[in-house]
Parts: C-alpha cells; sequence; structure tokens
C-alpha cells in the first residue's frame, strides 16, 4: 500500500485506528477496530478498499445469511420453494426457486438478494409484463391460481368445438395447411408439441382426440385431489420435472 498513514480510514468494517511497531514481510501492523467492537491487528498488505476487510465476523453473518429460511418469500417474480442440499463454489447455498412464468430454476441466496443487478425471474419477460399496472396485477392473479406442474390448467380446460378466431378447420387442435393439402393434428402438454399430418378432418379429430385426452386424464386426476393432495403432488412433480415432461412426452409420441 502506497499510503502510509491510514489513520482512521475505513476498509470494509475496519477502521484503522493506530500502527504499531511489528512488521509482517516489511508492511506494517494496523491496530483496527471491527464494525462489532472487536479489537485485531491487520497489516498493510490485507487492508484494501477493494475487499471487505473484517475481524472474521463478516463471514460468520454472510454465513448466517446463507442459512437463513426464506421459503415461500419473494425476490421479483421468483418464490422460494426449498434449499437443494446443494452449494456453488464459494459455498453459497443453492436454493430452489419458482418462477411466476412456471419455470424452476436454482439460485444461490446471494444472487437474488443482491442489491446491485439481482435475479428476478428465470429470464423471461414475466416480471416487465405483470408490472403494477391493474391489467398487469389481474395477469399475475391468473398465473398464481392457474398455472400448476408446469401447465396452466385453465388454458387446457377449453373445449376443442370452440375454437379461436385463428383456426382454419373448425376444430381446435387441427389446422389445415394448404400448401401440403392435409390436416394436421396438434397439442402442447408438458412443454412438448406434437402433431400428426392426416388425410380427412376425420382422422386428425380422432388423432386430436387422443391427444387431448392425455391432458383430460391431468386435469381429472387433478381436480380429484384435496388442497394438501395438491400441495404435496405439486412438490413431487418440482422435485422430478424431467421424469414428469418424459412421461407424457413419450405418452404422445405413441399416438404420432
Amino acid at each position: 500500500m502506497n499510503k502510509v498513514n491510514i489513520k482512521d480510514e475505513r476498509f470494509g468494517m475496519l477502521v484503522a485506528i493506530e500502527a504499531t511497531d511489528k512488521r509482517d514481510f516489511g508492511n506494517v501492523i494496523w491496530k483496527c477496530k471491527c464494525d462489532c467492537g472487536k479489537i485485531v491487528y491487520k497489516s498493510t498488505s490485507y487492508l484494501s478498499k477493494d475487499r471487505m476487510c473484517s475481524c472474521g465476523c463478516y463471514a460468520k453473518i454472510q454465513h448466517k445469511k446463507q442459512r437463513r429460511d426464506i421459503s415461500k418469500q419473494r425476490f421479483g417474480s421468483l418464490v422460494a420453494m426449498e434449499p437443494t442440499g446443494k452449494s456453488n463454489k464459494d459455498k453459497q447455498r443453492i436454493w430452489r426457486f419458482r418462477c411466476d412464468c412456471g419455470k424452476i430454476i436454482e439460485k444461490p441466496i446471494s444472487e437474488v438478494t443482491r442489491k446491485k443487478n439481482p435475479t428476478q425471474s428465470c429470464g423471461c419477460s414475466k416480471a416487465w409484463f405483470i408490472g403494477n399496472s391493474e391489467h398487469g396485477k389481474k395477469q399475475y392473479s391468473n398465473l398464481e391460481n392457474n398455472y400448476v406442474m408446469g401447465t396452466n390448467v385453465a388454458e387446457i380446460r377449453r373445449k376443442d368445438d370452440n375454437p379461436t378466431k385463428a383456426n382454419t378447420s373448425g376444430y381446435q387442435g387441427v389446422t389445415y395447411l394448404t400448401t401440403r393439402r392435409v390436416f394436421v393434428a396438434y397439442c402442447r402438454f408438458q412443454g412438448y408439441y406434437a402433431q400428426k399430418a392426416c388425410h380427412s378432418l376425420e382422422e386428425a379429430i380422432r388423432v386430436r382426440q387422443k391427444m387431448r385426452k392425455i391432458r383430460d386424464d391431468f386435469i381429472e386426476w387433478y381436480d380429484s385431489l384435496t388442497e394438501e393432495e395438491r400441495q404435496e403432488a405439486i412438490q413431487e412433480y418440482d422435485n422430478n420435472r424431467d421424469f414428469f415432461k418424459n412421461y407424457y412426452k413419450n405418452k404422445m409420441k405413441e399416438i404420432i
């Protein structure tokens, strides 16, 4: 350190009080007072404004923060679910978070609680979209109430005989491709998009109904659960997300 006299200067949580006669490889040892009240002796090579200096209590404080329970607390679009039992290379505790869009991510607490550029979502635009407007609050409420186990249950409850205006066949989940002159039955569930080309509208509707039944069976099962059973099912899904996705993906593939 170029500056010899650092009396009364602050370095992290330490304030230099006075220099001592002791040396450490030529570096002056300074008597310092920590914010916690403890007196410690540190060399000028240790003291730096580019690092968090302390008597050792800073590490304890950070460790305590890492061990605290943040379950069900909200950080932007993320809601803390549970600790994963893992730590990163800096020994920071990693938690599992559910984003408002339904995606599950794992992040250390420090990333979601830091003051500068904290992680507030899985990376989607939901945090920007929701905002504080009445429309945003309504959308947020819909996400909270309808998005469970990777599925928007309100969306898939809509009957196929009530298609959107953009539909070209008159039956939801079936479209007509004029370039190929075929009807295509399609269905998206658990992140997998299944589709099958058919020679007639009737055939396409039958294929779509088979695809739809997989989703309907899911809804029927989910509706039969009590609130406690639903929470357990959601927890099981979050812990085995890839297994469930592959299970429904394979069931769709059996049809196509």
